[in-house]
């Protein structure tokens, strides 16, 4: 998941370095950067498909050969920008495959008083990959140039697939799923007839997807706009060392969240509703601090990015327990998919039209504007019960906290009709 936010934001932070290296236009590299999404858009659902049938370990093999093998083609032809371009769509492919798995490894392996702050842990290791992309690339590029930059990403995805490798054959497989569907007429429905049923049958899912789309979309569109959206006032560097610091200290501060969710201290209804309304207030004051000195220009970035990034796991984590109470259990990654299709359209559309026809001093605004309606459809939740999860794993532990006493039953060799059997 780090690696996707790698390949996707690599060139945002060195953007004027990229554009005399392939001499071409910053459109053109937008163009990377948007196909990288368009590509996602097409292929989520097709990845849903193969984790749900072909298991989690296949998919994550799959997706992260598939982030190595773009930074290679990346490399074949290095000052050539449709190598470039070939090399975007190959690692778009398998993203759904890493970025959209986190809540079903955490149904598979964490225990359920843990699973939030599993999904979280994960899902924010893809913002971890954009503070790496944006240390890494102007301190390399300064030093040895673009195509430094671009050797560097290759050894840092084929370091990934061989820790993926040693840890999926050192790992225990995940135990079986308590719910396997084999209707013989679910079989013959569908899998993307089932996923448009688990919607229409699920409001509040449809109200999560529009929120989710307008509030993850605005935030990914500013991490593509960055660099446009602050001026030419501040330097690559300085955004890439501010940008990096604001990042981990806001993937803290979602695993807080996930804490609370997990200890039960707040819904997970209520903890992206109180995230998302955050992020349109925070987002209204980084579009007026974003002339202004890094003094206030620090902390209303620091404010946008605490209240955004909690949106990612929160919202992949109730789709995933929405798709788990559907009347067919199996489409957990579906749902997921079609949260992550939703946001990867809205943010290659934000991109393209914000960077299009606003200047950079109106672009926060309009963000602004875009995180407030998402939180609107958000606080629509509300008119639903708060979720809750259903345990779609038993726990060995808490099963057997249940048993008083071990069942007794009378000896075979000694028959006793009159007996009677107690079970607690």
């Amino acid at each position: 998941s780090a690696m996707c936010a790698i390949n996707w934001l690599s060139m945002a932070a060195v953007l004027d370095e990229a554009k005399s290296y392939y001499g071409v236009s910053s459109g053109s590299m937008n163009i990377v950067s948007s196909m990288y999404l368009a590509v996602y858009c097409v292929t989520c659902m097709p990845c849903a498909y193969l984790t749900d049938r072909m298991g989690i370990r296949s998919a994550l093999l799959l997706g992260g050969l598939s982030q190595a093998l773009g930074a290679g083609i990346v490399l074949l032809r290095r000052r050539q920008y449709e190598f470039l371009f070939i090399g975007s769509i190959v690692a778009a492919v398998g993203q759904p495959l890493l970025v959209q798995t986190a809540p079903s490894v955490s149904e598979r392996y964490a225990p359920s008083s843990l699973r939030t702050r599993c999904t979280t842990i994960i899902s924010v290791s893809n913002n971890l990959g954009s503070a790496v992309a944006y240390v890494l690339a102007p301190l390399l590029t300064s030093k040895y140039g673009i195509s430094g930059w671009l050797i560097t990403r290759f050894l840092l995805a084929c370091c990934i697939i061989f820790l993926a490798f040693i840890a999926f054959s050192f790992f225990p497989s995940p135990p079986a799923p308590l719910v396997e569907s084999k209707d013989d007429v679910l079989n013959r429905i569908s899998y993307a007839r089932r996923t448009f049923q688990m919607v229409q049958s699920q409001p509040k899912l449809y109200l999560l997807i529009c929120g989710y789309a307008l509030g993850q979309g605005a935030f990914w569109a500013w991490a593509e706009l960055i660099d446009d959206a602050l001026g030419s006032s501040k330097s690559d560097a300085s955004i890439g060392f501010i940008g990096a610091i604001v990042t981990v200290i806001a993937s803290c501060m979602s695993i807080v969240f996930g804490a609370a969710v997990d200890l039960g201290s707040l819904s997970l209804d209520h903890a992206l509703i109180i995230s998302q309304c955050s992020a349109a207030l925070a987002c209204f004051a980084l579009a007026l601090t974003c002339r202004m000195p890094w003094t206030f220009l620090a902390p209303a970035w620091l404010a946008f990015s605490l209240s955004s990034t909690p949106i990612m796991p929160l919202g992949s984590e109730l789709a995933a327990r929405l798709g788990a109470q559907s009347a067919t259990p199996d489409l957990v990654a579906a749902a997921v998919s079609l949260l992550f299709l939703a946001a990867e359209i809205t943010s290659a559309s934000f991109a393209l039209l914000l960077g299009s026809f606003f200047s950079s001093s109106s672009l926060l605004f309009a963000i602004a504007f875009i995180t407030l309606f998402a939180a609107v459809f958000d606080l629509c939740l509300l008119c639903y019960s708060p979720d809750t999860r259903p345990p779609l794993l038993v726990d060995v532990d808490q099963t057997s906290n249940h048993l008083e006493e071990p069942l007794l039953l009378p000896p075979p060799s000694e028959p006793s009709p009159s007996r009677t059997t107690t079970i607690r």
